[in-house]
């Protein structure tokens, strides 16, 4: 074991076999887990099936179990990955990213959920939210594509920033 103390420094490239842990707040694992930040995955200690996940900031996905579902997770904020937007704690995910402060999925188990945007709540598995409910708009520069459907709640204009209609279509 290497313990540096005052203001040493380790000069040039070196290879760790090992984890590396730099004070409680930088911590590089075996399980190819990254955590920056006081309490970011906190839980994960034995790191053989929590594997492949990123969490920084303050108490970044803090409460994430040691379950091998638990893989491929990215988190960056404040409290990201905490708690779930029904108001339990986050145990399990997988595939997922949270960036943002008190960014949280809708509920446990969720599988490649992306939420973005602070305080920022999913909408469970095989979904992307951007944004939290104080968004007025939304911006996409260049073209919207989907191979899917969509669902607009609201009125449609095109040719006008303020349809009155459910579509409303302004010029030839």
């Amino acid at each position: 074991a290497v313990k540096l103390t005052t203001n040493q420094s380790i000069a040039g490239e070196k290879t760790f076999t090992e984890v590396v842990t730099i004070g409680d707040r930088i911590k590089f694992g075996s399980a190819n887990n990254v955590k920056i930040g006081s309490s970011a995955l906190s839980s994960v200690n034995n790191e053989t099936t929590a594997e492949r996940n990123i969490a920084i900031g303050y108490y970044s996905l803090p409460i994430l179990q040691q379950n091998a579902a638990n893989v491929d997770n990215i988190s960056i904020g404040v409290f990201s990955g905490y708690n779930t937007g029904n108001g339990g704690t986050l145990a399990y995910v997988n595939k997922s990213i949270f960036i943002g402060t008190n960014t949280k999925p809708a509920t446990n188990n969720g599988t490649n959920e992306i939420v973005i945007g602070d305080t920022a709540i999913g909408n469970g598995s095989n979904t992307a939210t951007l944004g939290n409910d104080s968004i007025t708009d939304t911006y996409l520069k260049g073209d919207v594509q989907t191979n899917g459907s969509l669902t607009v709640t609201g009125n449609v204009g095109i040719g006008t920033d303020s349809p009155d209609n459910r579509l409303e279509i302004v010029g030839t």
